[in-house]
């Protein structure tokens, strides 16, 4: 995960004010990095979108129970006259309007009908606790990011001190020798020293 590097960034420097939005200046605590990751993360919010097909599956199969209704209706109009029909002549003395109208009702049960409602509640189960697997994936993976950042920030704060330290006994180093009681070697060995501070 990049999360680590982010997070670096963020802590410190960011946090959720009360309407949601990052506020510079204050720190991004635990709990609302947690948040601002279930927001945007897009495993997790893959994960999440599996709910809504899975609650429409167990829907469908109780559907099935239901009756299907079927209806259909149409309407025609000739006009008065002769007409040929296979070879026929027909003739009409008065216009006419035809209608035609069709309703259905389909009634069927299976075993299948019986059985696909309980397994559709197992799959929207598996789904949830999918969901909640992903969830504490992602608290912990933030979490483990969230505490490496903070170690990061300890340890530069620390280097930032030994660096502060390592300059004042270069200064020393160079005061003593000025007054005749150090000696080159040990302003070189303080130079070394805040090198190395200053590396880290």
């Amino acid at each position: 995960l990049s999360v680590s590097a982010a997070l670096l960034a963020l802590v410190g420097q960011v946090a959720l004010a009360q309407g949601g939005a990052p506020q510079p200046g204050s720190t991004l605590s635990l709990e609302q990095a947690i948040a601002l990751a279930r927001q945007s993360n897009p495993t997790y919010l893959q994960t999440v979108t599996g709910r809504r097909p899975a609650d429409a599956a167990v829907r469908s199969a109780y559907g099935a129970f239901l009756p299907t209704v079927s209806s259909s209706f149409g309407a025609g109009y000739q006009q008065a006259g002769s007409q040929v029909f296979n070879g026929l002549t027909f003739t009409g003395s008065s216009d006419a309007i035809t209608s035609r109208y069709n309703l259905g009702v389909n009634y069927s049960l299976s075993a299948a009908s019986f059985m696909n409602p309980k397994l559709q509640k197992a799959n929207r189960a598996a789904t949830e606790a999918n969901i909640s697997g992903q969830a504490e994936l992602l608290r912990a993976n933030v979490t483990s990011a969230y505490l490496d950042a903070l170690a990061a920030k300890a340890n530069a704060a620390l280097q930032d001190t030994l660096e502060i330290t390592a300059q004042g006994q270069l200064d020393l180093a160079n005061a003593k020798m000025k007054v005749g009681q150090g000696t080159v070697l040990d302003v070189r060995s303080a130079e070394v020293t805040l090198g190395q501070a200053q590396i880290s």
